[in-house]
């Protein structure tokens, strides 16, 4: 089995959503001076290649540490957005992956957005979904959770999140900041992206990663 990373690295310089503060990593202790290394790290809940709980944008939403730990693991499909000529995912572009879809557990949108990570243009024009489409994957019933390889399901000037609240108000996560869709197969393989334990969670960094058979 091949394990691939779909995570970025988090550290003090990377990329962060506009106004939010960037990772601050201090070292509390040395090998040299106490016998032992340990850092400090202070971040943001949704930095980095991490999950939205419903919690994130609904004031009655469920944290993630509500959800069974299954809840983030299970087989997983690629949607190619490169195939659109549209910033704007419609449905009818969508649809047509409906039979690739209603057998996962997972949907990763790959837009490779992933790769101007760490430039100004991350945060600037990537592919967002219609808003009807969202509310199409919201139909199928063993869908768990969407991801994109982008900074957001909405556009960077959405104001009112209209895509998170779709999926969110079903229970449906949203994974965001993935990379490296580009090196999984077009078959079916297994995703988990686990969230650190943390009471009423917002949101979490993860690592992602894909099992590939």
């Amino acid at each position: 089995m091949k394990v691939i990373d779909l995570s970025h690295k988090i550290s003090e310089d990377m990329p962060v959503f506009p106004g939010t503060l960037p990772p601050k990593i201090k070292t509390e202790s040395t090998v040299a001076e106490d016998g032992f290394r340990e850092r400090e790290i202070t971040m943001f809940s949704h930095v980095g290649t991490h999950i939205d709980a419903p919690a994130h944008v609904l004031a009655s939403g469920k944290t993630l540490d509500q959800f069974s730990i299954a809840k983030y693991a299970g087989s997983c499909c690629v949607v190619n957005l490169a195939r659109s000529k549209s910033k704007v995912i419609d449905l009818d572009f969508l649809i047509g992956f409906h039979c690739i879809i209603e057998k996962h557990d997972f949907v990763l949108l790959m837009s490779n957005w992933s790769q101007k990570w760490s430039t100004e243009a991350y945060y600037q024009d990537y592919p967002v979904l219609h808003s009807e489409a969202a509310e199409w994957l919201t139909g199928f019933p063993n869908i768990k959770g969407i991801g994109v390889d982008a900074s957001s399901i909405d556009g960077i000037e959405s104001k009112n999140l209209e895509n998170h609240k779709i999926l969110l108000e079903k229970d449906i996560i949203i994974v965001e900041n993935l990379n490296k869709l580009d090196t999984l197969p077009v078959k079916e393989f297994s995703f988990s992206c686990f969230p650190l334990k943390h009471t009423e969670a917002d949101g979490s960094p993860v690592r992602a990663v894909a099992y590939v058979s």
